[in-house]
């Protein structure tokens, strides 16, 4: 029966980076990987409220659309963007004044920062990080409200494209489309020659009669190349951020919450000296 599923080929490492995400409430709304890095905030916000206290701040988060930096150099379209950021972010600020470290924001890969993490963040020897002001304001139309600032992961590296099992990359139904770009790996939920659906999760799937084809339960985007890197701490792939295991036991060591880090493999072959002296110095923990 055909299949998509994960390639777990090659020496692949673990605990090197982490899928990083800053979750709404306190845990996330969907369960991660059993083996992921939860960290609430204490007191969580929900206590706080119980408490008839203040809750925290979260983010209506926008990017300024003008402002996108977009690199497309994928080997089959030039269409396909590869890698993204914006030098302008906005906001409106809602809940109450109280500020994690990390701030909830309506967009869960966009990473905002209090005034204070933002000032030990820029101590570090972070490599990959890019920090813009957050232009603010309360709600829609109050006052605005400054020392909210916009963490972005720079770094490049590339997913691993996943393993075809007795099928070929080609819609299961009109046999024209792809399932994914060979290039960069960029995703196509529905065909876009015939636009039907072209894969559901193996739980869902509803056998032999259903043409779709059923994706691997625990995900198909798990392995970052190492050949592919550029050496830094933060990086982003498919437009999702990344964060090294350094940075986040630092994190975790200054008590900074809320988020979550989903760990991914971390394929060393065919890295260069360079990339490997990069790697060996990944190791060394950063200060507090």
């Amino acid at each position: 029966m055909a299949k998509i599923v994960l390639d777990r080929s090659g020496d692949l490492r673990t605990e090197a980076f982490y899928r990083f995400g800053v979750h709404f409430e306190d845990v996330p709304f969907f369960p991660p990987p059993p083996d992921s890095i939860v960290v609430p905030r204490t007191p969580t916000h929900d206590q706080l409220v119980l408490a008839g206290k203040e809750g925290y701040m979260w983010v209506n988060a926008s990017g300024y659309a003008k402002s996108v930096v977009e690199t497309k150099d994928c080997p089959r379209d030039k269409e396909h963007v590869t890698h993204r950021y914006f030098t302008k972010f906005g906001g409106e600020a809602y809940g109450g004044e109280k500020r994690s470290p990390l701030i909830p924001t309506s967009e869960s890969d966009e990473v905002f920062l209090s005034d204070d993490l933002c000032g030990r963040i820029q101590s570090l020897k972070l490599r990959g990080a890019r920090i813009d002001p957050v232009a603010l304001t309360l709600s829609d139309n109050g006052p605005k409200l400054d020392g909210v600032w916009a963490l972005q992961f720079m770094g490049k590296v590339k997913l691993r494209l996943p393993h075809l099992i007795d099928t070929a990359n080609a819609c299961p139904h009109c046999g024209k489309g792809q399932l994914f770009c060979e290039g960069c790996g960029e995703w196509y939920v529905h065909c876009p020659v015939c636009g039907g659906d072209m894969v559901i999760t193996e739980s869902k799937h509803k056998g032999p009669e259903d043409k779709r084809i059923p994706l691997e339960e625990d995900g198909i985007w798990r392995v970052l190349e190492g050949k592919s890197w550029d050496g830094s701490d933060l990086i982003q792939a498919k437009g999702a951020p990344f964060a090294s295991k350094r940075f986040i036991d630092w994190l975790l060591r200054i008590h900074a919450a809320p988020f979550c880090a989903e760990p991914v493999w971390f394929c060393v072959d065919g890295m260069s000296d360079l990339q490997k002296k990069w790697f060996d110095e990944l190791q060394k923990p950063f200060e507090v």
